[in-house]
């Protein structure tokens, strides 16, 4: 079988959905997918994943916002378009991560001789193109042969707005499997700190911008007294505008030496270290669908505490805590219920086991196989 992915790679950004492109791709390959993968760039070099990948050519793109991600979408349409003539796959799978990728679909669905589409969606409520114009949205997901969802909150969205049942199937996320490694030494670590009375090191890791929640992470570190309040590092990527701004609210709020910013890390073994090294994550994010930096604390035996959307709390549920979106008094008792408690985060680890990349690719390859059952030479 031959599958050609349209998604992001965690090359200059690392977060969810590029994770989970990635990760997938490399689990599908394990069970004889052959596969390509078209993302916007840049190009990446030989022997960099086990799977063959292609870039747009290169390009002057704006350094970020709304217009870089139309013209990257735009161009790695145009790619996937060439390769569905060159590659010859039998699906075309698409990682549907915003507005953008509508639009994709749409040119897509519309190619001549593209082959059926199957679309793995990472948007949910939050995004604004859902929030405000659900219907409109989906009717455009009509284009697609099948939509797999990725949290139950999704599916009931996208059902409600007039996805046809039949097209519409909910499926497990992933993790990589370095992080469900023994983590024995990490959970011994916290229980010593937790004993010795040290302040508990609590970590946010993924990108860094206004719509997760950073700033209601000072504004609740604030609301706690020096002795209960934990030591905050968010690592990720940042725009340097945005970090001075971060900053800055820290050093106003007192909060100079419990707020740090750090540079983003991209391999399984750092991000598994900065989670090994803490005693909890705080995920404030404000729009989300089922965060994978949740699950890879989870398998760590890793405390979480995260705000109460859906698709976390769906995570969650008996194992973490969670808090009403944008509520910093919220996050400020649950970060201090946190510290009289000290949980071990093992019930954590025992729901996260479900999320394997094995898992993953073989309910994915499956809904390939529902669409071209003819083929052979598949496990």
């Amino acid at each position: 079988m031959r599958v050609l992915t349209i998604g992001r790679l965690p090359l200059n950004e690392v977060g969810g959905l590029p994770l989970y492109t990635a990760n997938l791709a490399a689990a599908l390959g394990e069970l004889g997918v052959e596969q390509l993968v078209v993302h916007p760039g840049p190009d990446v070099p030989a022997g960099s994943y086990p799977f063959a990948t292609r870039a747009p050519l290169p390009r002057t793109w704006p350094e970020r916002g709304r217009l870089r991600s139309f013209r990257e979408a735009f161009a790695a349409g145009a790619e996937a378009r060439r390769a569905i003539a060159d590659f010859a796959p039998d699906v075309v799978h698409l990682q549907y991560g915003g507005a953008m990728d509508l639009a994709l679909l749409s040119k897509l669905a519309r190619t001549a001789g593209v082959p059926p589409i199957v679309v793995t969606a990472h948007c949910g409520r939050a995004w604004a193109h859902l929030g405000r114009f659900p219907r409109a949205s989906v009717k455009v997901l009509r284009a697609a042969d099948r939509v797999l969802a990725i949290s139950a909150d999704q599916r009931e969205l996208f059902a409600s707005s007039g996805l046809p049942g039949e097209r519409l199937f909910q499926i497990g996320s992933l993790v990589e499997s370095e992080f469900f490694a023994t983590c024995n030494e990490a959970v011994a670590t916290r229980a010593y700190r937790a004993t010795s009375g040290e302040r508990p090191r609590a970590v946010y890791l993924g990108r860094i911008a206004p719509e997760k929640g950073l700033e209601l992470v000072i504004t609740a570190l604030a609301q706690l007294p020096a002795e209960a309040r934990p030591t905050f590092t968010a690592t990720g990527p940042v725009a340097p505008e945005y970090a001075t701004l971060l900053q800055d609210q820290a050093k106003s709020a007192g909060l100079e030496s419990d707020f740090q910013l750090a540079p983003p890390v991209s391999s399984p073994d750092d991000r598994r270290a900065i989670l090994d090294s803490a005693d909890l994550l705080v995920h404030p994010t404000l729009s989300d669908v089922k965060p994978l930096v949740v699950i890879e604390a989870m398998a760590r035996a890793l405390p979480v505490i995260a705000s109460a959307l859906p698709g976390t709390v769906e995570l969650l549920e008996g194992a973490g805590a969670s808090f009403p979106v944008g509520d910093a008094a919220g996050l400020a008792a649950a970060l201090a219920s946190f510290h009289i408690e000290r949980p071990t985060g093992l019930a954590g680890r025992a729901v996260a086991e479900a999320y394997t990349p094995a898992a993953a690719a073989a309910e994915t390859l499956a809904h390939f196989r529902e669409l071209v059952p003819n083929l052979r030479g598949v496990a």
